[in-house]
């Protein structure tokens, strides 16, 4: 279950997936009795579509709020091993990529604003560093939170969020300071 979570989170590439199935003693030994053993072992690994057909598989056997906490953990995990832009990327896109604007899971929809944020720290509108802090931050709540938690207070999670501090990154573009507006008559001078 979890190596496909794996897969399907990109924290484990479909090749490295691939020799670990051929290779398991629990596959070889459950491959006429287990189905979805079998289904895996039929996958045509080679395909464009082989990470969709994973996922469908994924929700038919686990549900997708399993899978869907998976991803966030195993995502926000591989990201604090890094804590660098290239990880925060990895980190909100791997996870956006299964945002559905039909959802209301808190926690996709935090990752999916944090990925306009990283795009906003690109642009030199906030400062990288400090998002990647605060990625750093929450990833590490979240991660205490799903520590040891059964499967119902993880799709709480999911659904609700954590509760988390506000965002600490700070502006960095200068700001012009106000002035008077212009009367409608100065417009044509």
């Amino acid at each position: 279950k979890y190596k496909v979570f794996e897969v399907l989170s990109r924290t484990l590439s479909v090749e490295a997936f691939e020799q670990w199935l051929y290779a398991d003693p629990y596959v070889a030994e459950h491959i006429t009795d287990d189905d979805l053993v079998l289904e895996l072992m039929n996958l045509n690994y080679q395909s464009e579509r082989v990470l969709q057909n994973l996922e469908s598989l994924c929700k038919e056997y686990f549900g997708e709020e399993d899978f869907l906490v998976a991803v966030v953990e195993f995502n926000c995990k591989k990201f604090l091993k890094a804590e660098s832009k290239e990880a925060a990327y990895d980190l909100v896109n791997n996870i956006y990529h299964y945002y559905n604007h039909e959802d209301d899971y808190s926690l996709i929809i935090w990752f999916y604003n944090a990925s306009h944020d990283l795009e906003l720290a690109e642009m030199g509108h906030y400062s990288m560093s400090e998002l990647i802090d605060e990625l750093s931050s929450y990833s590490k709540l979240l991660i205490s939170a799903l520590a040891g938690a059964d499967m119902e207070t993880r799709k709480g999670i999911l659904i609700d969020g954590i509760d988390e501090p506000p965002p600490s990154y700070n502006n960095v573009i200068d700001t012009q300071p106000k002035r008077e507006p212009r009367k409608w008559y100065e417009f044509w001078k």
